[in-house]
């Protein structure tokens, strides 16, 4: 993962570290990194901050084996976002391709990516509006190679919210296919993107999932929230690509909850209780 960081996100980047350490609430959290990127001037990259999303992925990826570390991670990361102090769509590429991956092994992140997705992965209108979008794009079309896949450039951004939208649905139906093991009887036979680990030290979060009990309860819950995802992207029936992003916007509101995040957290928790 390339250093995007300019000063200020490497100052957020030690404060998330000690703010992890001292339990900080989120909206705390947020509300200090969101004075430090006003005070550094960078207008080009502090809403929708590219150099933020980054380096909340990586703290995300990086959290601790054990304790609060890893839950607070997320809870700040969906912090961020919500403030648009992140680029969501930037943060959900690059945790996409290795929390789908791990899925299996690792229930716990990808149900709290899900909900990253849920909430913030089709707000993209604004994004396009940032003054930073240009870079936000090419990042994402670099990671993803949509314009390679899909054949038309990414920079302009009708064409990239449509190549974005149609990658996440593409993802997300690989996925509940691989979970089923359908993807053989595709004509690819395979995914576009990765569904399962190649390098399996690659990943390196670690949850305190040692009971089979719960990990297969997550998974079976992922799995039903997965297709569940893609049902609402399909919602309204778009048969065309000019009107996918239509459907996004008008669905999107129904893929929030209104519970908050620490709410999706417990009920993680719970699963043991089940």
């Amino acid at each position: 993962m390339a250093s995007l960081s300019s000063p200020w996100v490497e100052w957020a980047g030690e404060y998330t570290k000690a703010a992890q350490a001292e339990a900080l609430p989120p909206n705390e959290w947020a509300a200090r990194v969101a004075t430090a990127a006003a005070a550094a001037g960078e207008r080009g990259d502090v809403q929708f901050s590219a150099g933020l999303a980054e380096m909340l992925a990586r703290v995300v990826l990086s959290g601790e084996s054990s304790g609060a570390a890893p839950a607070a991670a997320w809870k700040y990361a969906e912090a961020a976002l919500a403030a648009r102090l992140a680029s969501p769509a930037l943060l959900l590429t690059l945790l996409s391709s290795r929390v789908i991956p791990q899925r299996v092994a690792r229930p716990t992140a990808y149900r709290l990516y899900l909900e990253l997705l849920r909430r913030h992965g089709f707000k993209l209108c604004f994004q396009m509006k940032a003054a930073n979008s240009n870079k936000i794009r090419q990042l994402i079309d670099d990671n993803l190679n949509l314009s390679q896949i899909f054949g038309f450039s990414a920079c302009e951004p009708g064409v990239f919210i449509v190549e974005f939208v149609l990658c996440i649905l593409w993802q997300l139906v690989d996925t509940a296919l691989d979970d089923e093991s359908l993807l053989e009887l595709t004509p690819e036979k395979k995914a576009q993107w990765p569904t399962r680990p190649q390098d399996i030290s690659a990943f390196e979060v670690s949850f305190s999932e040692q009971k089979p009990e719960k990990i297969e309860k997550l998974q079976r819950m992922n799995s039903v929230i997965t297709i569940e995802l893609i049902g609402h992207l399909l919602h309204n029936k778009a048969n065309s690509v000019g009107t996918i992003h239509l459907s996004v916007t008008i669905t999107c509101g129904k893929l929030i909850h209104l519970t908050s995040f620490d709410d999706v957290l417990g009920s993680i928790s719970a699963v043991d209780s089940r």
